[in-house]
């Protein structure tokens, strides 16, 4: 958006080999934003100007988001290579930051007018066509981050996978007046300690209500629910991992080897997980064990 709530287009080129058959250009009208990536696959930004502005960086990407080289309270975002995890059925997360107060006001405009130009683009055509469900996922994302409200069975809220994923693991197309930068410079490499120990202990409320259901649903029978609400508790646990570790997560059911082993350099407790998901008998009291033994490996990796 520009300022005072204008909408104006800006031509970004892009180059997508892997997505679009062959080496057709692919040419997005964006609006005069900061545009980024948070799950790509490969692209490619050319080294012009647009609107007489340079593109800050010239790269060529070749996988899903970067990944930090250790921890990310260590060399955070300076040393970022990308993941390679995409692949041909993957759709192309891109996201346009625009200030909280543009968002509220005119994400309906902003919206319509990226759906006029989606639907009657043939490269995103072409781009559908190239997996089962390959498309462009635009979003218009505010520069303000807050934790949001959360109920007892929705599981872990979205506070720290937003920074995440639009803050540590993006990659910027174009920036325009520095607000990206500022959003990391605000962020990264983690939030204060003041908040990070208010979540922790949010997260650490929530998950033990969870379990502590579990043995209910059992003694009723209720198996699956027991089930469900030991997953639950394992993707708050993740939660609270990511937290106690000062890292931004991916998310907490999808790169769970990769954040685990990989970034966070824990590749016992990621078997150990795995060993959490494995049943040999389901209607049983196996699911209990299987509460006991998260409740145990929260004690352990986290702590009071």
């Amino acid at each position: 958006m520009g300022r005072g709530g204008q909408c104006h287009f800006v031509c970004v080129p892009v180059i997508c080999n892997n997505i679009i058959a062959g080496n057709n250009g692919f040419l997005l009208k964006l609006y005069s934003s900061e545009v980024f990536l948070w799950n790509f696959r490969c692209i490619q930004i050319s080294g012009r100007q647009i609107n007489g502005e340079p593109i800050r960086s010239r790269r060529v990407i070749t996988g899903g988001r970067p990944a930090c080289r250790g921890k990310q309270d260590k060399e955070h975002t300076h040393k970022q290579e990308a993941r390679g995890k995409a692949s041909a059925d993957s759709c192309l997360d891109m996201a346009i930051l625009v200030s909280q107060q543009d968002k509220l006001n005119n994400l309906d405009q902003l919206t319509e007018r990226w759906k006029e130009y989606r639907d009657s683009e043939p490269v995103i055509e072409e781009l559908r066509a190239a997996g089962k469900y390959s498309h462009v996922d635009l979003s218009f994302v505010g520069d303000e981050f807050r934790p949001r409200g959360r109920r007892f069975t929705s599981g872990p809220d979205d506070f720290e996978l937003r920074i995440g994923n639009f803050v540590a693991w993006s990659v910027p197309l174009w920036t325009r007046d520095g607000s990206f930068d500022q959003l990391r410079a605000e962020w990264l490499p983690y939030h204060g300690d003041d908040l990070r120990q208010q979540r922790l202990e949010e997260v650490r409320y929530y998950f033990l209500n969870t379990l502590d259901h579990v043995p209910l649903f059992v003694k009723r029978g209720l198996h699956f629910s027991g089930f469900q609400r030991v997953y639950s508790a394992m993707q708050e646990f993740l939660q609270a991992l990511f937290i106690a570790n000062r890292t931004y997560p991916i998310a907490y059911d999808k790169w769970i080897h990769e954040q685990l082993v990989d970034i966070m350099e824990l590749p016992d407790v990621y078997q150990q997980l795995v060993a959490l998901m494995e049943f040999t008998n389901f209607e049983s009291n196996e699911v209990l064990h299987k509460a006991d033994q998260l409740r145990s490996m929260f004690d352990t990796h986290i702590g009071e």
